[in-house]
């Protein structure tokens, strides 16, 4: 009943991360990195990498609900 509402959501949710954001979750999700070898990407410590995913996916959380 709510699949379609839930799908425009999170798709919207999704639209609206910068490419960053997309990309960090892409690598955390689909590439399996972990939180120190995203943060050797982006030459960042593991505690910001750690940080920046948890603020990308509490925005689509909120987002999408």
């Amino acid at each position: 009943e709510y699949r379609s509402h839930f799908k425009a959501a999170f798709s919207e949710a999704i639209a609206s991360l910068s490419p960053r954001e997309r990309n960090l979750l892409r690598q955390y999700l689909v590439g399996g990195l972990s939180i120190d070898q995203i943060g050797a990407i982006y030459n960042i410590h593991r505690s910001t990498a750690a940080r920046r995913l948890a603020k990308t996916r509490r925005y689509l959380l909120t987002s999408t609900q």
